[in-house]
């Protein structure tokens, strides 16, 4: 993964979260040039990326806290598990 690309992931709400550098982010507006993302520590921090069609940044705003990789490590872990609990049901044990 290049420096100017995200990954996504979900919230506790389903919601669509892009990671970047260690930061989460929340798609916040459509913009002509692409769509907005603010960081999701938006009540303390003005941070933000702009995203092309692509999924690539093509904007950065500075954050006002250090990268938490660990918090988006964790978020991504608790998506993969909840996907493998809610997956498909397992087949019925079979009659004795």
């Amino acid at each position: 993964m290049t420096d100017n690309q995200v990954k996504f992931t979900k919230s506790q709400r389903e919601a669509d979260k892009a990671v970047h550098q260690g930061s989460m982010y929340t798609r916040h507006k459509r913009l002509v040039r692409g769509v907005k993302w603010r960081c999701d520590l938006r009540d303390d921090c003005n941070g933000g990326v702009v995203l092309n069609d692509q999924d690539i940044v093509v904007e950065k705003g500075a954050h006002t806290h250090v990268a938490d990789w660990g918090r988006c490590k964790a978020r991504e872990c608790v998506v993969d598990l909840n996907g493998k609990l809610n997956g498909p049901a397992a087949p019925p044990l079979p009659q004795l």
